[in-house]
């Protein structure tokens, strides 16, 4: 568990170290969609982390994409 928050710490680092010349010059807008993306990361790496079950990113996208996704598969299927 260790392993995995010192390489957590270092990945976000080597990403907010790339990515702070940019963001300095940035609009409102492109910081507010960043700092959004690095939110919904950071939690589901606490939920790899801990596995708290705090961010139920598969409860979600079957609720989005769950409905089209069973037609897709349904329309796979080899005839019988």
């Amino acid at each position: 568990m260790t392993g995995f928050i010192i390489l957590i710490f270092i990945l976000y680092g080597a990403i907010f170290t790339h990515d702070f010349k940019r963001l300095k010059g940035a609009q409102t807008r492109e910081r507010l969609v960043y700092a959004t993306l690095l939110t919904i990361t950071v939690l589901m790496s606490v939920d790899c982390i801990w596995h708290t079950k705090f961010f139920a990113m598969y409860d979600w996208a079957d609720y989005v994409f769950g409905n089209s996704s069973r037609r897709v598969v349904e329309m796979l299927k080899p005839s019988e």
